[in-house]
């Protein structure tokens, strides 16, 4: 068994799932990688998305094993996934997981203040809005925007001009190390949720109508994990 662990439906100082003693709101676990085990703390668990902390080195694409915890001592619940997002601060690593299966309920790790079922992801991405869809749209043809973090099914760009509610668009950025063309470009469509105003411009939240977020990062995370040929799910 990795770990002690309590596991409740109710919530508890503002979060709600399974917490550990002495870590109110966060979850210890282990991670396996290329015939290694790390240990863990989950910062963030829902939907098909943790976002966690450790101290050895995770790269964008590595495909891992998340092994949950379990009340049974000689059982562990383990999922499948992909890293997608890295992060380094100073003495350890902050990565973005996206699993093959959802995160079972007792093991999900939320804010009581924020119920989404998908984590957001900070980034910053330059690109271009084209409103509407565009089947032939070009990096000089749009307008300037700002991904400025993503999730499993919406983004959230920074813009210098105000959008309309329901609006449909593509986002077009360039992929990192290429030159500008279309060839060498991803896209994205979705249709526009929320409008705000921040310190910068106005915040566009959007949801997205084809594809993933995680394609943000640069890695074709539902693509790996489709591939990934795992039938066990609890392990003792």
């Amino acid at each position: 068994m990795v770990g002690q662990t309590e596991i409740s439906g109710s919530q508890k100082n503002g979060f709600a799932g399974v917490i550990l003693p002495g870590r109110i709101g966060r979850l210890g676990a282990c991670l396996n990688t290329d015939g290694r085990r790390y240990p863990v703390t989950i910062m963030e668990a829902s939907g098909y998305d943790i976002r966690c902390t450790l101290t050895s080195p995770i790269h964008p694409g590595d495909i891992v094993e998340v092994a949950f915890p379990s009340v049974i001592p000689t059982v562990e619940v383990r999922i499948s996934g992909v890293a997608h997002w890295v992060h380094r601060d100073a003495d350890r690593w902050r990565i973005g997981l996206a699993l093959k299966y959802p995160v079972p309920r007792e093991f999900l790790v939320q804010n009581v203040e924020c119920r989404r079922q998908s984590i957001r992801f900070e980034c910053c991405i330059r690109g271009e809005i084209h409103w509407g869809t565009d089947p032939s749209p070009t990096l000089s043809s749009g307008n300037d925007a700002i991904v400025v973090n993503y999730a499993r099914d919406g983004i959230c760009l920074m813009m210098s001009s105000m959008a309309q509610i329901g609006a449909t668009f593509r986002f077009v950025w360039r992929k990192s190390g290429k030159k500008a063309n279309l060839t060498a470009a991803e896209q994205i469509d979705g249709n526009v949720r929320w409008v705000g105003m921040g310190d910068q411009g106005f915040l566009v939240g959007c949801e997205i109508i084809s594809g993933f977020g995680y394609s943000m990062s640069g890695i074709n995370a539902t693509g790996i994990l489709a591939e990934i040929d795992d039938d066990a799910f609890l392990t003792s």
